[in-house]
């Protein structure tokens, strides 16, 4: 890469666009660097670039490279300017632009730098913290088991059932009392059903309230010191500075700086600049309530976890009951308009009471199961045929919730009117699958592999290329069996892609 001097002028771009990041500006100097090493020697999916400069100028830092596509020979020359957003310029003199270029370029560009920050991670101490809630102000535990059994849509709950079910069945039928066991297991499921979104809520450190709204988010990158370490050596220290945080913020200035956090883990004896640190303060419940508002529902209870993985997930039986669940990852991860769009899509399976929709199937399946297959039909007391019918229910079930995860996005993003955001939001969750799927890269469809897999969701690139291909001004008026339309014609495209 070549020295740094100042900026050429390149004309006027044929596209532009920027990607956000969480990243400070004083580390974004490095991402050049990183995108070419992590490139496959120069190639991003179908673009081929080289010729890198890093240039610099009175507006900025700026990576300049050229690019051509392989199959129509598409050329052009690319402007990155190292800010937050990312501001990216394509330049393409004497030709149109090209919308499958500037789309592949993007989404290599905007997962790329999400592998990045992920890279940054392991070197960033987060903390973060419920002003006027005192339990947030200790450093994270471990993940509650309520926490990890109640998170996908309930899905763990159900598959939870099927297997202890199953075993109660066998157990009590040994015993002679084989007949009270489904009046058992479909009640013990509807208490828990009933009460998953509450226990979650009483349960959880993290509640989130109209009176403590708030998640406060501090993010101090440590320059190379890995956090392990900084736990191991100032373990007491960093619980102490927590404390300090915390009171700052709920008692005496709820507009604390990064350069006020920096003096404060200076006077602890852990050097770190402003530069170094982020603060983001995000007014969670009123996030929720505008999206409910947007879904005609009350605002359900809100939880914030531990998780540091980018997700949420709705719980309970019926709206009166339900609750949200939002990790800390997604808080740190995503734009607040991002947010918005993924607490969207779980408040379309609260709307749609999705929990008693799955709890209805299974205890019918149960049922059946229990009283017409297993007195009449003789395989279910030989060999490996209960095992394999149990896996064929798991993946019916699984393939049956794609229909409800694929209404939910629909629903999200005609509600809160921004596909888009929402396929960035799924781009930014699911970017290292996305970086391994070649063909997600390369423009391709999902694969009929993909759409096989034990997973209550369709495939993430289908999900992210119907949300941009959406057509805002004809809403459907069934959207559930859109979703079911749209779900089997994805499956359909993979099958003939692959005979292809």
């Amino acid at each position: 890469m070549a020295n740094a001097r100042p900026a050429l002028d390149l004309g006027t771009p044929v596209h532009s666009f920027t990607i956000s990041t969480e990243t400070a500006k004083s580390n974004l100097v490095s991402f050049p660097k990183f995108l070419i090493d992590n490139s496959e020697a120069g190639r991003f999916g179908t673009i081929a670039a080289g010729d890198f400069k890093l240039l610099a100028g009175e507006h900025g830092k700026f990576l300049v490279f050229s690019a051509t596509r392989y199959h129509d020979k598409y050329s052009a020359t690319v402007r990155l300017k190292l800010d937050s957003p990312l501001a990216v310029d394509i330049f393409s003199p004497g030709q149109e632009a090209n919308r499958d270029f500037n789309k592949r370029l993007e989404d290599y560009l905007l997962l790329s730098l999400q592998l990045f920050e992920e890279s940054l991670r392991r070197d960033t101490l987060y903390m973060g913290f419920v002003p006027g809630s005192e339990r947030t102000s200790r450093l994270a535990g471990k993940t509650k088991v309520t926490e990890k059994l109640f998170r996908g849509n309930m899905i763990n709950i159900f598959l939870l059932f099927i297997i202890l079910s199953t075993a109660m069945l066998l157990f009590l039928g040994w015993i002679g009392l084989g007949w009270i066991a489904p009046f058992i297991m479909t009640g013990v499921l509807l208490m828990v059903i009933l009460s998953a979104g509450k226990i979650i809520a009483i349960t959880s450190d993290w509640r989130i309230t109209e009176e403590h709204p708030d998640v406060v988010v501090v993010e101090i990158h440590l320059d190379n010191n890995p956090v392990p370490e900084i736990f191991t050596q100032r373990g007491e220290a960093l619980a102490a500075l927590k404390q300090q945080i915390y009171d700052s913020m709920t008692h005496w200035n709820p507009n604390l700086t990064s350069s006020d956090i920096a003096a404060m883990f200076v006077k602890a004896g852990i050097r770190v600049t402003p530069e170094q640190i982020i603060v983001k303060r995000i007014d969670v419940y009123q996030m929720v309530k505008r999206a409910a508002e947007k879904f005609n529902m009350r605002v359900p209870a809100v939880v914030v976890t531990k998780n540091p993985m980018p997700n949420a997930a709705a719980m309970g039986f019926s709206r009166g009951l339900a609750t949200m669940l939002i990790t800390f990852g997604l808080l740190v991860q995503l734009e607040r308009k991002e947010m918005d769009l993924v607490v969207g899509h779980e408040l379309s399976h609260l709307r749609f009471g999705d929990p008693a929709v799955l709890f209805s199937v299974i205890t019918a399946e149960y049922l059946f199961r229990v009283y017409v297959l297993v007195p009449n039909v003789d395989l279910f007391s030989y060999g490996t045929f209960p095992f394999l019918y149990i896996l064929l229910i798991f993946w019916l079930i699984f393939f049956f919730a794609k229909f409800l995860e694929a209404r939910a996005d629909l629903e999200s993003a005609y509600t809160l009117k921004d596909p888009q955001t929402l396929a960035t939001s799924l781009k930014k969750i699911g970017f290292r699958r996305l970086l391994l799927d070649a063909g997600f890269i390369e423009g391709k469809q999902s694969t009929f592999g993909d759409w096989l897999a034990f997973d209550p969701h369709p495939p993430i690139g289908f999900r992210i290329r119907r949300l941009e291909s959406l057509d805002m001004s004809n809403v459907p008026k069934h959207p559930f069996l859109r979703s079911v339309r749209d779900v089997l014609s994805g499956i359909s495209s993979s099958t003939k892609k692959e005979r292809s």
